[in-house]
């Protein structure tokens, strides 16, 4: 349902889009080191400028050296942002809080999504687009990867 809502609201928002259209998901911690007792939330964050319908995911989050837990949202807040210099909506779409187990590295595994998008066909009339409904765009499909994040741990 979330994800319907977010996905709605994007169709709503958004201009059709071109090829250059931006999707990035990422994986950030609030700090890069941690005491052992103490405790860091990790977000995954939705940049795009494109039409996205769906996002799926595909390998969820994991990580070595923490105990953690996901902290539900009840809605998804969609914000302007800027990514990669460009203006962009962005969304939270998980948050997590991790406890080190012991000093080292907490290292948490790249999370993998699925996108579904659509732009408006290039051949097609902006005014019959708007009344034609689905017929006038284009679905995409596109796998995408956060990078790893390592977190240091210190002994207090």
């Amino acid at each position: 349902m979330k994800t319907l809502l977010f996905a709605l609201f994007l169709a709503l928002s958004l201009p059709a889009a071109a090829d250059d259209g931006l999707l990035k998901v990422v994986l950030k911690a609030d700090k890069g080191e941690v005491a052992l007792g103490d405790s860091v939330e990790c977000s995954l964050m939705f940049y795009t400028t494109l039409n996205v319908r769906d996002i799926e995911y595909i390998k969820s989050f994991r990580a070595d050296n923490a105990k953690w837990r996901k902290i539900d949202a009840d809605t998804l807040e969609l914000r302007l942002d800027s990514c990669d210099g460009r203006r962009v909506h962005s969304v939270e779409l998980a948050r997590y809080v991790l406890r080190p187990l012991k000093p080292g590295y907490i290292t948490a595994k790249p999370v993998k999504i699925a996108v579904s998008y659509v732009t408006v066909k290039p051949d097609a009339d902006p005014f019959e687009a708007f009344f034609e409904g689905d017929g006038a765009y284009e679905k995409h499909y596109r796998q995408l990867s956060t990078d790893g994040l390592s977190i240091k741990v210190i002994d207090d």
